[in-house]
């Protein structure tokens, strides 16, 4: 499961649990914009964060660069989860990213 948080602001961070494995085939994403994108092929999946107001089709990732936001996404994602009353279980695996 990645979970994918998009804020007013134009920011798409789509996570990746530290605990995330290598994909050993081809992997579609989840129909979000009415195409099917593959995930990542062949490799380590990773957080990635996109600016969609420069980028909409999330053809560059900054998470890198804008580690700040990322950050700031991240905290929110997991105060919504604590203030949905989630299970720790659900939410432990996310309290540490892939990069």
């Amino acid at each position: 499961m990645r979970p994918t948080i998009t804020s007013i602001d134009c920011w798409s961070l789509v996570l990746a649990s530290a605990e995330t494995l290598k994909l050993d085939e081809i992997v579609y994403t989840m129909i979000v914009d009415g195409m099917p994108r593959i995930l990542k092929p062949f490799d380590t999946i990773k957080t990635e964060l996109y600016n969609l107001k420069e980028y909409p089709r999330q053809t560059k990732d900054v998470a890198k660069e804008c580690s700040e936001v990322v950050y700031r996404l991240h905290q929110k994602f997991l105060k919504f989860l604590r203030d949905l009353g989630a299970k720790e279980e659900y939410i432990k695996p996310f309290e540490k990213l892939k990069y």
